[in-house]
Formats: C-alpha cells, structure tokens, sequence
C-alpha cells in the first residue's frame, strides 16, 4: 500500500494555460490562477517563490483598432505559477513558462506541480509522458485535479498514457475537421491565412483594399516600366509613407514577395502545404496536381501579362547579378545587350575621338563592350572572357534592332505559339470530360442502388461500408480530372487571349521612338558575338531572345530539341538592315516606292 505523502511538507507550484487570448480565454486564465492560489490557501500546500507569465506583447494598436501582437514576453512570478496564455498545447515548443517548470523542477525547486487535467498538461502522447518520466525520476510529481492522483502513483501510468492518447486523439480530430473546413472554404474561394498585402479578408474571404492596391500598382510600374530595382521601390514606399500591413517599413522582401504572388492576377493557389504531424508541426509538400486554383477576376490587381512579363524581368536580374552586372534603365540599350561568350551584361563607352590638325575634335558616339572583358580582360586572365574584345556601335545596334522589330511585325509567331502550349501542357493527361460526367453519374446510380440494398437487408455493414468507400474514392478521382480539366481548358483561353493582345502590342511600337522599357518587354536579351572574314576583319553578329508569354522563344526551342548551345541558335549580322537601305535607295532613284 502506497504511504500517504504529507503535502503541507512539500514545495508546490500550478500550471495554467488558454490557446488564445480572446476575452472568454483570458477569463478562464484569471479563474485558474484564481483557484490555484485558493487551492494552496485552503490545504495548507505552501507554494514556492518561484514562478512565470508568458504572452504575446502587443506592439502597438493599428488603425482599424486591432491589436498587432510581436514577439513572446516573460515576466517573473514569485505566486508559485507558471501560466503560458494564449498558448497552444500541441507541444512544448512555444510554451515558455512550461519549459521553464520543468527546469526548475529538475533543480528540485519544488516537489510537486498541479495542474487542471491531463489535457492541459499536455496534448502529446510523445511529451507528455516523457517530461512525467523525468520528473518521476528526481521524486517530483504532477497532480490532475479532475482526475484526483499524481504521476507519482505508478498503478495509474496505464491511466496516464491512455489520457495523453485521448487528448493526443481530440487534437488531431479536431485538426482534421479544420482540415476538412478549410478544403471545403478554399474550393468556394476561401482564404485560410493572413490575407497579402491589397487584400483584406472578410468572413473567410480575400477583398481587394483599395488603398493598398494603388500601391501594389505602383510596385509593379515602377519595376517592369521604371526598371526601378526593389531596394529603390522599398525606399519609394518608405518615403511616400505607403502603409505596411503591420504598421512597419517597407524592406527589399517585401516588394519581391509583391511582385512574384499571382494572387494580383487574380489566380487564388491554396493548399500548397498540409501538416501531418499536429504535435510536432510538420508539414508536408502538396504535389501541384492538388493544389486548389481558382480563378476570381474579382481580385485582379495586374494584368496577366504584366505580371508574366515580371517575371521574366525577375529570373534576367537575377543571371545579371550573378555575372556582377546590375541592372539599369538609364540608356536604350541598357542591361539588353549580352556576351555570347562569357554571358555577362554589356556596357557603354565612349568611342575614341578624331582630333584634326587644326585641333576641331570629331565625336563619333559610343560603343557597347562586354563588362567582363573590360573588368578582366581575356581568357588568360582569372575570371576572363574567352571570346577577345566583343564590341558593337551604338548607333549602327539601334538600326539593327530597329530592323529586327520591323520584321517581326511582318512576321507570324502563330508556330512558336503552338510550340509554346504544346510544351507547356505536355505532361498534361486530357481525358474525355463527357466520358468521365458520364461515368460519374453511373457510380452515384449505384451508391443509390447500394443503400437501397443496406435497407432491403442483402448486405451486412462492413460490405456496406467497404463498397461505399470504394465509390467515394472513383468518384473523388472523377470530380478532381474534371476540375483538372476545366482549369487547363480555362488556362489555355486565357493563353489565346495574351498572344493575341501580344501581337497587338507588337504592331503599335513605334521604331523610330524606342524606349528602354519597350526594348525591354520585346526582348528577353540580344547576344553579341562576331565572326572573321578571310583577313581577319570582324563583323559584329546579333541573336534575338525575344520574350514570349511567360517564357522566351529560346525556353521554346530548348525544350522542343532537347538542348541548350547558345551557340546552335542562329546568328545574324548586325548590319542586315544595310541591305534593305540599298534596296530603298535604289527604289527611291528610280522613282519607285520603297519597301515598307
């Protein structure tokens, strides 16, 4: 028989904790607390002068009068009480005055803790009855008021583990009904997070902010159309004091998290992740197949193409910088001219001048050079280009690209097109949507078939339950190709209608006034590289990349052939256009009209 242990001699502390701070929480918290001290008064049980607080600090009120909660704060106690509020109890990873309990426990600070229930304690079978078995070891125990025994009587660990199983058990089941809440929120358009900067969430569901949308506008103008980099945006924002969800300062992440969410298209992607394991918080990748899309113009900020074009100029960036080139708008042919040797960015420079003897001066402009070769020199130097100096005229560069864009406006990219859709959707199993509409209505006639049968008494339980099951899941498959397959059907119009307004935007450049950033939302890059006649006399040779959708026309050919040589791409010389002037001169000296 167990000896009767004389708690007036001992040392004792109480645990407390709410998972969140709402009004009904914090009441519960100051009853516990309230009771606990009572407890220790009515029995005689004298506390130790030990104990701690830990909550969430309210950083500050936002405008709309909701608190914004930061970091977790502790503050000491001498009451004999460790209380985590606004805590969960899943594990003991964030609950601080838990943790440190069960410290100054294992310095025998104390002999004994008291707590609500097993639950409250805790919800992991895996911590829970590990931290009882440490404790047990130094003498100190644990006493459930609900259940009326401590940890100390070894004739009720049964008991134990099979409490920490059911409260364990009500954690998971109560998270796969928020699981099952949620997917069930997100296929009607829901929104289960923190809504991103331009939207609100109301009832569960993404609102566009209007205040916040003019500047999530603005971000993306001044990136695709300004060429600003996202430091500068940052520092923009900062300075007009556009407001931050959280009342802070704008930093360079939060503009590149701006401009790659496809949220601003209206295109809502949840269900990307999923937890697993609730009392160790891991979670799982979800394959793409079962991501939830939906589209809901509704929330559309940015255009489709805008934000596809972004990021194409995200991914050039980030290869610029990686050759220690940045980027820049400053000049018509910044940060689009390229070495086809070595890969880096070209630069301007001023061409040698022509002093006369009478001493007047001839400007003839400037050339382009790659960076590395200017920097490093050739390949026989450390970190060298291996293609010798690679130059090209700026005027005769501009008249190059001038061409190129006139032939393109004469040319048709519907082949590239097709390329491009076959590529993009080749891993894509379409099925036939009617069949499996059909196929779907046929298994329901049979769930109908086999309750009829449960009730007419032919079939037991378990075959019941076992069919049914089988239907469920070939229906569930069913439902989700179908969804599949409405999205790819929607995706593909929506494709259609950005190559045709990509051919209108085509026609409307104006040649004569080119831009920087109309250079730029034409042509991913211009390669340079030359090639030698007999003499040895170089003349400079050009390679369009030309930006096409969310992709360029070399991602095209790459995939379609199976490689990627820069150098297998065609090349064409730089001074192609001379051609057509002498054609046009020609024409215009014998009284015909030039070619267009």
């Amino acid at each position: 028989m167990k000896a009767k242990i004389d708690n007036t001699m001992r040392l004792a502390v109480a645990y407390c904790r709410v998972s969140t701070d709402l009004e009904e929480q914090k009441k519960s918290i100051q009853e516990q607390q309230a009771q606990w001290l009572e407890k220790f008064s009515e029995t005689g049980v004298k506390h130790a002068n030990v104990g701690l607080l830990c909550r969430r600090e309210v950083t500050r009120i936002r405008k709309d009068g909701k608190a914004v909660k930061g970091k977790l704060v502790t503050t000491e106690r001498t009451d004999g009480l460790y209380i985590d509020e606004g805590i969960s109890g899943k594990s003991v990873h964030n609950r601080k005055a838990f943790q440190r309990m069960i410290e100054d426990a294992m310095i025998r600070k104390f002999d004994m803790i008291y707590v609500e229930d097993v639950s409250r304690f805790s919800r992991s079978v895996e911590d829970g009855y590990t931290v009882i078995k440490n404790l047990r070891d130094i003498g100190v125990g644990v006493y459930f008021r609900k259940e009326g025994w401590d940890s100390l009587d070894l004739s009720k660990d049964f008991e134990l583990q099979l409490r920490l199983s059911i409260a364990q058990e009500e954690n998971r089941t109560k998270s796969e009904r928020v699981k099952w809440a949620m997917g069930r929120l997100r296929q009607k358009g829901g929104w289960s997070s923190t809504p991103p900067y331009g939207y609100d969430k109301v009832d569960g569901f993404l609102h566009i902010n209007p205040v916040e949308a003019e500047y999530v506008k603005m971000v993306y103008n001044w990136y695709l159309n300004e060429h600003w980099g996202q430091g500068r945006i940052a520092r923009k924002l900062n300075e007009i004091e556009a407001p931050t969800k959280r009342d802070g300062v704008w930093r360079e992440m939060q503009v590149k998290k701006i401009l790659q969410n496809e949220i601003y298209t209206g295109k809502q992607v949840t269900h990307r992740v999923e937890s697993y394991d609730i009392t160790r918080k891991t979670q799982k990748e979800i394959e793409p197949n079962e991501w939830v899309v939906v589209q809901n113009e509704d929330l559309r900020i940015i255009s489709d193409n805008d934000f596809s074009l972004t990021q194409i100029e995200l991914e050039r960036h980030k290869e610029l910088y990686s050759h220690g080139s940045r980027q820049s708008s400053e000049k018509l042919l910044s940060g689009i001219l390229y070495c086809a040797n070595c890969g880096s960015c070209f630069s301007r420079k001023k061409r040698n001048r022509w002093v006369k003897k009478d001493g007047t001066v001839t400007d003839i402009g400037y050339c382009w050079t790659c960076h590395i070769y200017d920097v490093f020199g050739g390949a026989n130097r450390k970190g060298g280009c291996s293609g010798g100096r690679n130059a090209v005229i700026e005027d005769d560069c501009i008249k190059a690209i001038q061409y190129e864009i006139k032939q393109l406006k004469k040319s048709n990219s519907d082949g590239f097109f097709e390329m491009y859709l076959r590529e993009k959707f080749k891993n894509i199993d379409i099925k036939d949507k009617e069949a499996l509409e059909q196929k779907s209505i046929a298994l329901n006639g049979e769930m109908r078939q086999l309750r009829q049968d449960k009730r007419d008494g032919l079939i037991d339980e378990d075959i019941y339950k076992s069919q049914m099951k089988e239907l469920n899941d070939e229906i569930s498959d069913i439902k989700a190709d179908i969804s599949r397959m409405e999205r790819i059907e929607e995706e593909k119009e929506h494709l259609i209608k950005l190559y045709e307004k990509y051919k209108e935007d085509i026609q409307k450049v104006d040649t004569d006034n080119l831009t920087n950033s109309v250079l730029k939302s034409i042509f991913y890059k211009i390669y340079v590289s030359y090639s030698k006649d007999s003499k040895g006399k170089k003349t400079p040779r050009l390679r369009f990349v030309y930006k096409f959708l969310d992709s360029t026309n070399d991602d095209i050919i790459t995939a379609q052939n199976g490689k990627d040589d820069i150098n297998l791409h065609i090349f064409q010389s730089l001074y192609r256009y001379k051609e057509e002037e002498e054609i046009n001169k020609t024409l215009v000296e014998n009284g015909l009209t030039p070619l267009d």
